[in-house]
């Protein structure tokens, strides 16, 4: 009878995941772990990590955004592509301007 028991507590916690696989993305971010629901039911994308993604990324993975935007969790969205695009930004603006030493004594 225990074996039973065993049986049916694991067919139950399967279902049960495969019912929270089905309806929801489980994301790692900046923030922590978050769980989104899904805009459409599927297995794909139920985990991701959000944390190093890039604009390609986000272009790769529409349901994905589509899913923090409807959940009201579009900073997650906009801070990475900013970043993003910072890095990609400030190198081609050249070397940080040196700025002269109050302190140092010029010889001539």
């Amino acid at each position: 009878m225990k074996s039973l028991w065993l049986f049916l507590g694991g067919l139950f916690s399967g279902l049960l995941l495969m019912g929270l696989s089905y309806e929801y993305h489980f994301v790692m971010s900046e923030e922590g772990f978050l769980i989104v629901p899904k805009s459409q039911s599927s297995l794909s994308k139920v985990y991701v990590d959000i944390r190093d993604w890039s604009i390609t990324d986000w272009g790769d993975h529409p349901e994905v955004a589509r899913a923090l935007i409807a959940d009201g969790r579009s900073d997650l969205v906009k801070a990475s592509v900013a970043d993003e695009t910072l890095k990609k930004l400030l190198p081609s603006l050249g070397s940080e301007p040196e700025v002269a030493n109050p302190f140092e004594v010029n010889s001539f």
